[in-house]
């Protein structure tokens, strides 16, 4: 697992990624996908069912710079 001051971040992208299109989604290489999944907080998840929207309205520069992983691949 990550530390810690990237669970939160790996989190919230991580369920920016569940919550894609199947489309997006299947451009993602699965190993990206597993890193995200295996070093995401379970309370996220669970706890926080918050909507995709607010949760891009609430990005820190840590969660973008995990997002522009996935957005490479959705956008190559």
């Amino acid at each position: 697992v990550m530390e810690s001051k990237f669970e939160n971040s790996i989190s919230k992208v991580n369920y920016i990624i569940n919550n894609l299109s199947t489309e997006d989604y299947n451009k993602i290489p699965q190993n990206v996908i597993n890193f995200f999944d295996n070093n995401s907080s379970d309370i996220f998840t669970q706890s926080e069912v918050i909507g995709v929207k607010n949760v891009m309205e609430n990005l820190n520069s840590t969660d973008l710079k995990f997002l522009k992983i996935v957005d490479y691949y959705i956008n190559k």
